[in-house]
């Protein structure tokens, strides 16, 4: 892992130019913003590697479906019947009576008794969450640049530059703007090839997905 270093702070600050630097920048913090910020865009990588995004995408497709089937059962209209009618017949059914492989039926006016609602919130959140997984994963291949140029290093720009981000200076394809200078410079400093035209790509993409 590249360590980002004084020297190579300077050239980044050097890169988005002094009329885009406070005065009062820190250069300390700056530098461990973006150490720290590099560190996430590595275990980002590595948790996006192709065969473990595999893997891990068709379990959260399972999970998603499972999930959805689940909530549908338990739905206003037909789970709190459902649910009654198996616990009728899981207590009445002598298969189940007493046998230690099976617990006793939960009384269901207990106060220990499982509530519907909050079963099919955590449901619900379950799902969405495997879907949001699937979606990432479906992302371009080098997805966890993409997250670094669009969310990881705006955050630490825009804190430490105290300015939006910014695309190119001026328009009809002139020069690079301080953030994708900011950007490209850092990706120099940390071994990581991030050209200006890919930063300006994916902000535009960034952008049209709202």
């Amino acid at each position: 892992m590249a360590v980002l270093s004084d020297a190579g702070v300077e050239r980044i600050v050097k890169a988005v130019g002094s009329r885009f630097s406070p005065t009062d920048l820190d250069r300390a913090h700056l530098r461990d913003a973006l150490n720290h910020c590099f560190a996430r865009y590595l275990v980002d990588r590595d948790r996006r590697s192709k065969k473990a995004t595999d893997s891990r995408s068709q379990d959260a497709r399972k999970i998603a479906e499972h999930a959805g089937e689940l909530c549908r059962l338990l739905g206003p209209d037909q789970g709190t019947v459902l649910i009654l009618d198996l616990l009728r017949i899981y207590e009445s059914d002598e298969l189940y009576a007493g046998s230690p492989e099976f617990p006793a039926p939960l009384d269901i006016d207990s106060p220990d008794a499982p509530d519907l609602s909050t079963m099919l919130v955590g449901l619900k959140a379950l799902r969405v969450c495997a879907e949001r997984v699937v979606a990432m994963d479906s992302e371009d291949g080098d997805s966890a640049l993409f997250a670094l140029v669009t969310r990881g290093l705006p955050e630490v720009y825009k804190k430490h530059f105290r300015q939006e981000k910014a695309g190119r200076s001026r328009s009809g394809g002139g020069a690079y703007g301080p953030f994708i200078r900011f950007a490209s410079q850092f990706g120099g400093e940390v071994e990581v090839e991030i050209k200006p035209e890919t930063v300006s790509r994916y902000l535009s993409k960034s952008r049209a997905m709202g």
